[in-house]
């Protein structure tokens, strides 16, 4: 019951459209989204770096080497928690360590250069 002086509150749209009519336009926006959101990150010239796959658990995504900062991009499984030493490497061949920090926001998570040189590309174990 609505007491003295209470407005009806207006149906949304999505409220007012039939089970096949939100169907479609659920379908619609994903399909509008999707490829405007791809295109758009290829158009800026940012360069593709390979997705973690198999044993490796990332790839070095952002390298500061002056400030011995990097962050590496995971799998969603495969986050490694705050203060876990991992290894660095470059064609097979480790190149250095890293201690991740924190912030962690999967499946990003940034750490401090422990040792060595390591560059944008390089696989994370």
């Amino acid at each position: 019951m609505r007491g003295v002086g209470e407005q009806k509150k207006p149906e949304s749209k999505a409220a007012k459209m039939t089970g096949s009519e939100q169907d479609e336009d659920a379908s619609r926006v994903k399909t509008e989204t999707a490829p405007s959101a791809v295109s758009s990150n290829l158009s800026a010239g940012s360069t593709r770096i390979a997705e973690p796959t198999g044993n490796v658990a990332g790839v070095i995504v952002t390298v500061n080497n002056a400030v011995k900062f990097v962050v590496a991009k995971f799998q969603y499984r495969a986050v490694p928690s705050v203060g876990k030493v991992l290894s660095v490497k470059r064609n097979g061949e480790k190149v250095g360590q890293i201690k991740v920090t924190a912030p962690i926001k999967p499946p990003h998570a940034t750490a401090d250069i422990l040792d060595g040189e390591i560059q944008r590309g390089d696989t994370v174990e």
